[in-house]
């Protein structure tokens, strides 16, 4: 094996080794203790199409974004194209483009997702749906161990009363609500009562 190739694959190794660290650094906002669990019905068909972020958990993806919002495209082979997109404080956006599957049809609500961009191209993460409304206007997405959360909904203004039914929702599934970061739109409610509802 050549030089080159071995830099090479001992940059992936790595630039995977740091990626798989800073993933389990992830702190859990969610009662371990509490079985997590997804949708048991979920059309992606309908699930297609564009979503906005009304709040999400700190993540260090999205910490420089005030932001966010991801659009999915049901393919032939039945997976869904993904392309999230984030706005950043400096007025820029940056977007990243993947794919997202269903390892297995008797979990519908347990999908897997990777993104196209290296280095994160190496790997593939757990995208659950833990709750999604009857007419698919909005959205609960999490992973198994409770380390991410993501409010979707399909008006970028949506009524402050649905925001809080969400809270409320996910704080009944054992997240930890109070660290909610909800994005501008969100954050120019005057009536909401709720103590996570607050500025970062």
């Amino acid at each position: 094996m050549s030089e080159r190739r071995i830099l090479s694959a001992l940059s992936v190794f790595l630039v995977t080794a740091l990626l798989m660290f800073q993933s389990a650094c992830q702190r859990s906002y969610r009662d371990s203790s509490r079985a997590l669990k997804s949708v048991s019905e979920l059309d992606l068909e309908r699930y297609s199409g564009r979503w906005f972020e009304a709040a999400r958990l700190p993540n260090r993806f999205q910490k420089d974004c005030i932001k966010s919002q991801a659009r999915y495209e049901l393919r032939p082979n039945e997976e869904l194209g993904v392309v999230n997109q984030c706005l950043r404080e400096d007025g820029s956006w940056k977007s990243v483009e993947g794919r997202a599957w269903l390892p297995d049809p008797l979990k519908p609500g347990q999908l897997k997702l990777r993104f196209s961009r290296f280095p994160i191209s190496l790997f593939s993460s757990n995208y659950w749906v833990i709750y999604i409304d009857p007419d698919y206007q909005a959205a609960i997405v999490s992973e198994p161990r409770g380390r991410f959360l993501w409010i979707l909904t399909r008006e970028e203004n949506p009524d402050e009363l649905l925001i809080e039914d969400l809270v409320q929702m996910a704080e009944s599934k054992g997240f930890d609500v109070s660290p909610l970061i909800f994005t501008s739109e969100i954050r120019i409610y005057s009536k909401l009562k709720s103590p996570a509802f607050h500025r970062r």
